[in-house]
């Protein structure tokens, strides 16, 4: 099991939650107790004033990224320009507002520049004049220098300490890119691999050698062991050297994610004497342009095609083996990528690649494809709409890889839920309905289109497919009711201009004109007249019982509410109620049914209709809420008598029947129950302080029935009129 060591989560740290207040110790971190040597006291020392601890703050929920605030580190790569170099899983996609905090307890305010759409690395920049106190240095990057024995240093935010130096050995230098627990995991790009221990907070610390030079970024580690991650600098260098000339680097993919496999794991793919000989020669070829460099003694190997890319009509297949790229053998992912990124077409625009020549091994058998490479930056989700306090994207490279399902046309994705809680997040939403009206919902455009002809607080079907956990890509259906009170429709769009932003390019208001002809099905919320009540006998106590719901947002949830009845980003709470009044539409309720005013409440009738009601009286310190209903009671309704005075009626166990509701709202009935005063009920102290609903009250104790003591709740009837 891998994890990302300092993933978009935040850190408990007292000492942080409001910045660094104290100077860090430079002290280091050095494995057996043993002390720097001056040369490398020097050279930390030299970089430490170019090194920042990093807090980010997510705006939005994006990808599997929560709105809040974490931990990262960077260093700048170029003092002038004021760039720093950090991950992209800590400046994640979405967006988001940075701090960093420079060597003198400098805190400067940074934007998110760059994003790599595959690679973990990421830039933001920064104004070295609202520096003071820091003479701000640049780290060089140095990918040539990196071997395998260097003696390395890991210097950064570790464990949010705004600055730790931990040591250690370059052990590989050839190792696949680690999959993480989460959604993103890197692709097609070696890793290094070290026992430096690093942990949260370290993501984006430079790997430097004795020189002062990065020759890697840390990136991610082991959840139970020492090994940490770091990612070769060759495509940062490229993508700094293009911000530097202002422009966005180029970026391209076919849609296949390879992997290195060893000669005798190749054979077993039915690689040929003679392929594994070129490869060979090609492979002390490449090793003889750096000095230093060790031969690979593998090929590069298809293990996952994107349904729908280049790579997939080509028909490439998981098991071919790489043989070449435009006529030369590729046998390292640098130059591989050198080759997709030169044939990529200019970032953001709509122009067609250029074409590679590819050829594969497939049991032995060589075959040639041509393939036209894709901008890779449009296949990363940037643009979003918020409705109803939910966030909706288009699908990612990342999950339809995961998912293996195409990129285009798959839906919208919910990456918070809000209003959506009965679909949840992580689905993608293809088609919403209300009525004979039907929007299809291909692309994040499509999915707005159709919220807009939704008209507000009113019901509409969700058509998505679940492909998250055991969805298995599985149709699913939900209601949903349009609320758009306190988060309007709205689309953002990215813009591709340095540095990222969004603008709001269109809101709809909560106000949004209703429909001029309503459906002839029936709607909840509409009160009409139901059959079922109809066909009671008068006075029958099942005229005046109502199932109760309420829901919000939890962001709305008011302090102190336990979080029973969370789903997804939806708090619910159901229950039962009684009618006490018809001429004034009051309805009786418990508080732990309707806790607070601010939400919506719904009270259904017998299972079929559903009326609208808001509270009017929240009683202080009772477990006793008063509704009224915006709309008249349906046909068949009964106002319930209540008992005036109960002093000593349950001074002694008394039976009656019980008519209440079980979990599903079906109506339950047990004669002869037994009630009885317990005893004078004396709720537990709350924190944080807040009103303890049921003081100075008795408590009645109802017989040991399973449904009664596990349903929605009831009404208990004496039988004689007392």
């Amino acid at each position: 099991q891998m994890m990302q060591d300092s993933g978009p989560a935040p850190f408990a740290s007292s000492a942080e939650g409001a910045g660094y207040s104290e100077v860090a110790s430079t002290a280091t971190c050095v494995p057996g107790g043993t002390s720097e040597s001056p040369e490398w006291l020097a050279t930390i020392q030299r970089v430490k004033p170019g090194i920042v601890a990093l807090r980010v703050t997510g705006t939005r929920s994006f990808e599997d990224t929560n709105p809040g605030s974490w931990f990262g580190t960077g260093f700048v790569v170029d003092a002038e320009a004021g760039l720093i170099v950090t991950n992209r899983h800590v400046l994640t996609a979405g967006p988001v507002r940075a701090l960093a905090y420079f060597d003198q307890n400098e805190e400067v305010p940074c934007r998110a520049l760059y994003r790599d759409p595959c690679h973990d690395f990421a830039l933001l920049s920064f104004d070295p004049k609202a520096l003071e106190f820091t003479s701000v240095v640049a780290v060089e990057l140095r990918p040539d220098e990196l071997a395998v024995g260097s003696d390395i240093r890991v210097v950064g935010n570790d464990n949010a300490e705004k600055l730790q130096i931990l040591s250690g050995t370059v052990a590989r230098v050839d190792r696949n890119a680690p999959r993480y627990s989460g959604l993103y995991s890197d692709e097609n790009t070696f890793y290094v691999g070290a026992a430096s221990a690093t942990s949260g907070g370290s993501s984006g610390s430079p790997v430097l050698n004795d020189r002062g030079h990065a020759v890697a970024l840390n990136a991610g580690g082991a959840q139970d062991a020492a090994s940490a991650y770091y990612l070769p600098l060759d495509r940062v260098v490229s993508a700094v050297e293009a911000l530097r000339a202002g422009k966005v680097p180029h970026r391209g993919t076919i849609g296949c994610r390879l992997t290195f496999k060893t000669f005798a794991a190749a054979a077993h793919l039915g690689l040929t004497a003679e392929q594994k000989r070129r490869a060979v020669d090609a492979s002390a070829i490449w090793a003889e342009r750096v000095a230093g460099r060790q031969p690979r003694r593998g090929v590069l190997v298809c293990e996952k095609i994107l349904p729908g890319s280049p790579a997939a009509e080509a028909g490439v297949e998981p098991g071919d083996v790489l043989l070449d790229v435009n006529g030369n053998c590729c046998v390292d992912f640098v130059d591989l990528e050198a080759a997709i990124d030169n044939a990529a077409p200019e970032p953001w625009s709509a122009n067609e690649g250029k074409e590679l020549e590819m050829r594969w091994a497939r049991l032995g058998q060589e075959r040639s494809t041509n393939m036209r490479v894709l901008d890779f930056h449009p296949l990363v989700p940037r643009d979003f709409v918020e409705c109803g306090a939910a966030i909706f994207h288009s699908l990612s490279y990342q999950r339809a890889m995961r998912w293996n399902i195409p990129l285009a046309k798959s839906g919208a994705y919910i990456s918070l839920a809000g209003i959506f809680g009965a679909a949840g997040a992580g689905v993608m939403v293809i088609e919403l309905s209300r009525g004979d009206k039907t929007w299809p919902t291909p692309d994040l455009d499509a999915l707005f289109r159709g919220l807009q002809m939704l008209p507000d607080d009113a019901y509409f079907h969700l058509r998505y497919r679940d492909w998250s956990g055991n969805g298995h890509g599985r149709e699913r259906g939900a209601e949903v009711r349009m609320d758009r009170r306190l988060w309007p429709l709205a689309l953002w769009r990215f813009s591709s201009e340095l540095p990222n932003s969004w603008r709001l390019e269109c809101e709809c208001a909560a106000d949004a004109p209703k429909e001029a002809a309503e459906s002839s099905e029936a709607q909840p919320g509409s009160a009409q007249t139901d059959d079922c009540l109809q066909d009671l006998p008068a006075g029958s106590p099942r005229r005046s019982l109502v199932e109760v719901a309420f829901f919000t947002h939890t962001r709305l949830v008011f302090e102190g509410i336990k979080p029973r009845g969370m789903s997804a980003t939806l708090f619910r709470r159901r229950g039962v109620g009684v009618v006490l009044d018809l001429e004034r539409r009051l309805v009786l309720t418990a508080r732990a049914t309707v806790p607070q005013h601010l939400g919506s409440v719904e009270v259904t009738f017998a299972q079929s209709v559903t009326v609208d009601a808001k509270p009017l009286l929240l009683h202080p310190e009772l477990n006793a809420v008063v509704l009224q209903l915006c709309e008249p009671f349906p046909a068949g309704v009964e106002a319930m008598p209540l008992l005036n005075s109960a002093c000593d009626v349950f001074d002694s166990p008394r039976k009656g029947t019980y008519i209440g509701l079980d979990l599903r709202g079906h109506e339950v009935e047990r004669e002869d129950c037994c009630v009885t005063a317990d005893e004078t009920w004396n709720p537990p102290l709350l924190t944080p302080p807040r009103p303890r609903m049921g003081q100075n009250c008795e408590l009645l104790q109802a017989s040991n029935d399973e449904e009664i003591s596990e349903g929605l709740g009831g009404l208990f009837f004496l039988p004689v009129e007392i």
